[in-house]
C-alpha cells in the first residue's frame, strides 16, 4: 500500500498504473496546462511536471510509494543498514531501478496558420534504431551465442586500480573485453551477419500525424514506443513537435490574431470597408459604421475572428487590427478651405490662418521640416578642447580636441 497518492491524483491515475498510462496522462495534462495555451496554468503545469518526474522514474516512484514526498531522493537513513552496505554485508538492500528508456526522438513539423486553423493530416518520415530483424536483437544466430562478459560481470564497466606514490586510486573504465556491452560471443561464427553483433539496425518509417485545430507552436504529439530500441532498455517514444510558420499578414498570440492595416485619411474620417483573405480560407470584410472614425495607431477588434481554441469546440479567439492613417503629402488652398469649412472650429481656423502668414525668424518662430532623427549632433565644436585632457596642447596644435557623435 502506498503512503501518499497526491502525485497520482495530480495525473489522474491509480497507484497501480503502468508506465505507459502514466506517460499518456502526463502528455494530456501537459498540453492542457501549457502556459502558451488559452487554458494554460503555469502552476498546474509545474505540478504535473513534478508528478511525472517522480512517477516515471522507477527508483523515485518506489521511494515515493514507501516513504512519501520526503523519501523521493532516498529512504530515511538506517544506521545499521548502512553499516552492512559499507562493508559489503548481506544486510544491504539493493534497489531495483528497472530498465532505462531510450531518449525520445524529436521530430519538428512545420505547419502554416491555415493548417493550424483547420487541422491537418501530415506525413513525417523518421530514421530510428530498431532491433535487428534477422537475430531479433540478440546479436547472434541464437541466444546461446551470447554470454555474459567474464571480465566485467555484465556491467560493461571495470574498476581500474592505480598506485600514485603512497596512495591507491580506483576509477571506473569501459570494459575492453566487451566494449561496454556486458556481453560477448562465445563462438564468433554465430555472430549475426546482418547486424554484425550490434543487435540493432537503422530503418526509416513513415507516420501519419493528426494536427488538431488550434494546435499551438510547440504542441507535442507523442507516438509511444515508436522511437529508438536498444538491448536491455525500454523502447523510446517518437514526439512530433508542431512548429508554426510565420505569416506575412497575421501574427498569432495564443488564440488571438493580430494584423496591421493602412487606411487613407478619407477612410479614417468617413468610414472604411476593407476586404482581405483570412486564414480560414474566406474573404472577410471589416468595416466601420457611418460616423465612426479611425485614429492613428488605434486598435480595433473583430470578435470570434481569431484562431480556434484547441480542444474547445466552436470557441475562437479574436482578431485585432492596428490602423495607420496615410495622410496626403500636401494640400492645395482649395482643399484646405474645404476641410476647414467642414470640420474646422474657431480655434483651428485661427491656427490655420496664422500658419498661412507666419514667417520663420530663427529665434522664436521655426518652420517644421523633415530631418533624420537617427543622426546625433556633436556635443561640442571641433575647435573646442578640454583643458584637463592628456595631450591637450598637442590636440590644440592639430585643430583642437575632436568630438565624436553620440
Amino acid at each position: 500500500m502506498v503512503k501518499e497518492t497526491r502525485f497520482y491524483e495530480i495525473l489522474g491515475v491509480s497507484p497501480d498504473a503502468d508506465p505507459v498510462t502514466i506517460k499518456k496522462a502526463y502528455y494530456k495534462l501537459a498540453q492542457k496546462y501549457h502556459p502558451d495555451k488559452p487554458t494554460g496554468d503555469a502552476d498546474l503545469f509545474k505540478e504535473v511536471g513534478r508528478a511525472y518526474e517522480v512517477l516515471s522514474d522507477p527508483t523515485k516512484r518506489e521511494n515515493y510509494d514507501r516513504y512519501g514526498e520526503e523519501g523521493i531522493d532516498g529512504p530515511p537513513m538506517d544506521p545499521f543498514g548502512n553499516i552492512f552496505d559499507i562493508f559489503g554485508g548481506g544486510g544491504g538492500r539493493r534497489r531495483n531501478r528497472g530498465p532505462q528508456q531510450c531518449k525520445p526522438i524529436g521530430c519538428p513539423l512545420e505547419c502554416t496558420l491555415e493548417e493550424l486553423y483547420h487541422g491537418a493530416r501530415r506525413k513525417v518520415t523518421i530514421e530510428r534504431t530498431r532491433q535487428c530483424s534477422e537475430c531479433g536483437g540478440v546479436g547472434g544466430r541464437d541466444k546461446n551465442a551470447v554470454k555474459t562478459c567474464d571480465k566485467c560481470g555484465g556491467n560493461g564497466m571495470v574498476i581500474v586500480t592505480q598506485r600514485m606514490g603512497p596512495m591507491i586510486t580506483q576509477t571506473q573504465a569501459l570494459c575492453d573485453a566487451c566494449k561496454g556491452k556486458g556481453k560477448v560471443f562465445g563462438d564468433k561464427s554465430l555472430i549475426c551477419k546482418k547486424c554484425k553483433g550490434e543487435c540493432t539496425m537503422q530503418e526509416k518509417k513513415d507516420f501519419e500525424v493528426h494536427v488538431d485545430q488550434g494546435a499551438f507552436d510547440g504542441f507535442q504529439i507523442p507516438f509511444y514506443g515508436e522511437g529508438d530500441w536498444a538491448p536491455d532498455m525500454q523502447t523510446g517514444d517518437l514526439v512530433v513537435v508542431v512548429k508554426e510558420k510565420s505569416n506575412k499578414v497575421f501574427v498569432r498570440k495564443q488564440a488571438d490574431l493580430f494584423m496591421k492595416r493602412v487606411v487613407s485619411l478619407e477612410e479614417a474620417l468617413c468610414g472604411a470597408a476593407i476586404t482581405f483573405s483570412h486564414v480560414n480560407g474566406e474573404n472577410v470584410t471589416i468595416f466601420t459604421k457611418p460616423g465612426e472614425t479611425i485614429s492613428q495607431g488605434q486598435i480595433l477588434a473583430c470578435r470570434g475572428l481569431g484562431m480556434p481554441v484547441q480542444g474547445a469546440a466552436h470557441e475562437f479567439g479574436n482578431l485585432f487590427i492596428e490602423f495607420s492613417v496615410a495622410y496626403p503629402s500636401n494640400l492645395d488652398a482649395e482643399k484646405r478651405a474645404a476641410i476647414v469649412k467642414i470640420i474646422g472650429t474657431p480655434s483651428t481656423q485661427q491656427s490655420i490662418s496664422a500658419a498661412a502668414t507666419i514667417a520663420e525668424d530663427g529665434a522664436t518662430k521655426f518652420h517644421l521640416t523633415e530631418m533624420d532623427h537617427t543622426q546625433r549632433t556633436n556635443v561640442c565644436n571641433k575647435g573646442t578642447r578640454n583643458a584637463y585632457d592628456t595631450g591637450a596642447e598637442e590636440a590644440e596644435g592639430n585643430g583642437g580636441a575632436q568630438c565624436q557623435a553620440i
